[in-house]
């Protein structure tokens, strides 16, 4: 949790707080997909069919790494105002 605060308030120093809040957002996000309790959608569906949490890691958790590695590129295109903006002369 210290972790996150630290992270979290570092890009808050240098990027408005709402594009923080939306990158927390799509990162967990993402990340929920990578073990079968990372996010309630992929508890739910794994516990209906059986999975169990090695099964789910075997089987899906390719999926959630290119889900995260789809976000790391994306990201700096759909972030690509914020990270030009150059601050207003007084």
């Amino acid at each position: 949790m210290i972790a996150i605060v630290a992270i979290a308030a570092s890009i808050c120093a240098v990027l408005p707080n709402a594009t923080v809040v939306m990158l927390l957002v799509f990162v967990a996000n993402s990340a929920g997909l990578l073990t079968l309790v990372g996010d309630p959608a992929t508890f739910i569906a794994g516990n209906s069919i059986g999975l169990s949490f090695t099964e789910y890691l075997g089987l899906l958790s390719p999926g959630g790494l290119l889900a995260l590695l789809g976000l790391v590129a994306i990201l700096p295109l759909s972030f690509r105002s914020e990270r030009c903006a150059q601050p207003r002369p007084r």
